[in-house]
């Protein structure tokens, strides 16, 4: 099946598989999600933890929880420009895992199709011109 808007061939399962967890990194396994949050709270400044922050909220499957807790902070004075740095990196992580999910298409089996029924239409027609002329 192919996708209507970008032509991605996309896979039909009959019934979705089993969905497994991958591990998740130390600093969401060994704290709760809101006490990873309220110690990167703590340590805004420091760039590293919301790098390892994000990091883990990627392996977990959790960037939209992550998104959740940074918008709110997008209006505070002394928070809101690293809240909007941090909202704009979730977004392209985003995109990055659904573009690794998609499958490519390859474009040279259709162009060489295409080329082919091109070249019979081709050789017909000028067939059917040297029949109307020797007639």
């Amino acid at each position: 099946m192919r996708c209507g808007r970008c032509g991605a061939r996309t896979a039909v399962q009959p019934e979705p598989a089993p969905r497994v967890e991958p591990p998740v990194p130390e600093a969401t396994s060994s704290l709760g999600a809101d006490e990873s949050w309220d110690r990167l709270v703590e340590s805004w400044a420091d760039d590293r933890a919301h790098e390892a922050y994000l990091a883990a909220m990627l392996a977990g499957s959790r960037l939209g929880e992550a998104a959740a807790r940074y918008r709110p902070l997008v209006g505070d004075p002394a928070r809101g420009g690293v809240a909007k740095k941090r909202l704009a990196a979730i977004a392209m992580l985003a995109e990055q895992a659904l573009a690794a999910t998609m499958e490519r298409v390859d474009p040279a089996p259709t162009r060489r199709k295409l080329t082919l029924v091109a070249a019979l239409v081709c050789a017909l027609l000028l067939g059917l011109m040297f029949w109307a002329l020797a007639r």
